[in-house]
């Protein structure tokens, strides 16, 4: 037994309320999972992305506000406008540079330094020991790139959130697992309680009890069944009455139908040994009359009506220089060519459908196999069966 069917054999052997119990709870953990796994992923996703767009709106924001400044070299209000910037609790450090890679001003730049402010990826993976974010961004004036502002966003709100979503998503799965598990078993028994009753009951109908019916009361489906197996059981006892009726009936008819048998099989005996004792007397004939056309100096060619040959004698056979067995599935013309007559097929055919009488023709020419020429006299009979009909034809013919 292979892997298969012994998990198939396993499969069969768990009741009903496991099944049910096995079902319920693999839909439960499948939520679980989704609510555990999926549900934090996606969330963090969410919050990926709406800080990716907060940051982006954010240093759009001081770039527009330092454009003026950093274009007129006027570091006072630069620092006003960082320091303005530092309100976004999330800002980890900003860093501004002009053109000619100089640092105009900056907020939290040992940090910045610290975490490459410069090397921004052109996408960031959000794992669980990263603590900021970078990003970097142009800053124009009248249309004209003037320097580079350089942000890094802390993670650390980020990490939070996501941890609290999979600690309140992991209690909750686990809430749910328990509930439903408890809430499948319960489910189960009430509904394989009805199904066990319904098993008990055959049972004791399958050992002989025909009596016994199933007592379940309600209006529910489990009820609505137990009713129509409790009618067929009715319906399966008269049936029963019944077939022991009609096999009473049939052990009469078969009592008689085996005698009526065992005359007839006597009969059917009588016949074959009477149809056995025919085949012989008929091989015994047929033997009789191979032997006696052997010993005929004559030609003999027998055909059936549509003029092919059955039988051949030796001296057919010597004189044409055809052998029976290479005769037999040949036409008779080529066989028996007669140098007068070359249709000799429709010669016969038409003698035998017009219930002509035999004919004799002297002074033909015979050609054999081997092409030589042989003066011969021929007869043409129709052979006729017990009632008259014709069956076959005969040739005689010797050479002259």
């Amino acid at each position: 037994m292979n892997t298969k069917e012994r998990k198939g054999n396993i499969l069969f052997k768990v009741s009903i309320k496991n099944k049910l119990i096995l079902t319920q709870t693999f839909i439960i953990v499948l939520v679980t999972i989704f609510l555990s796994v999926c549900y934090p992923l996606q969330m963090k996703a969410r919050a990926v992305s709406a800080l990716r767009e907060k940051s982006t709106a954010t240093g759009h924001f001081i770039a527009l506000n330092l454009s003026q400044s950093l274009y007129n070299k006027d570091p006072r209000l630069a620092a006003e406008i960082v320091e303005s910037a530092r309100q976004y609790e999330d800002l980890y450090y900003l860093v501004v540079q002009d053109n000619a890679g100089q640092i105009f001003t900056s907020f939290n730049l040992p940090d910045a330094i610290g975490a490459d402010y410069q090397s921004v990826p052109a996408r960031q993976n959000f794992y669980s020991n990263q603590i900021y974010y970078k990003t970097g961004m142009p800053i124009n004036h009248n249309n004209l790139t003037i320097g580079t502002l350089y942000l890094g966003f802390s993670l650390i709100p980020l990490h939070e959130e996501v941890y609290l979503i999979r600690y309140d998503g992991m209690i909750l799965s686990l809430s749910i697992l328990l509930i439903g598990f408890l809430a499948s078993i319960g489910i189960s028994n009430l509904i394989t309680l009805p199904l066990h009753k319904i098993v008990e009951t055959t049972e004791k109908i399958s050992a002989g009890n025909h009596k016994e019916r199933i007592s379940i009361q309600g209006t529910d489906e489990m009820s609505k069944l137990a009713q129509a197996c409790n009618i067929m059981l009715d319906k399966i006892e008269s049936a029963h009455e019944e077939v022991d009726k009609v096999n009473k009936e049939l052990e009469i008819i078969v009592e008689s139908r085996t005698a009526a048998l065992s005359i007839t099989n006597a009969q059917l005996q009588a016949e074959l040994r009477a149809r056995r004792q025919a085949e012989k007397d008929l091989s015994s004939e047929k033997e009789l009359i191979t032997t006696t056309l052997s010993a005929i100096d004559d030609g003999v060619i027998s055909t059936d009506v549509n003029g092919k040959i059955i039988l051949m004698n030796k001296a057919a056979e010597m004189l044409t220089g055809w052998l029976e067995l290479h005769a037999a599935i040949e036409p008779l013309s080529k066989v028996f060519r007669i140098a007068e007559n070359h249709l000799m097929d429709q010669t016969l055919i038409h003698i035998l459908k017009n219930r002509q009488p035999s004919i004799s023709l002297e002074n033909g020419t015979l050609i054999d196999k081997n092409g030589m020429s042989k003066k011969i006299v021929y007869t043409i009979s129709a052979i006729r069966d017990n009632f008259g009909e014709i069956i076959g034809s005969v040739i005689i013919f010797r050479t002259v």
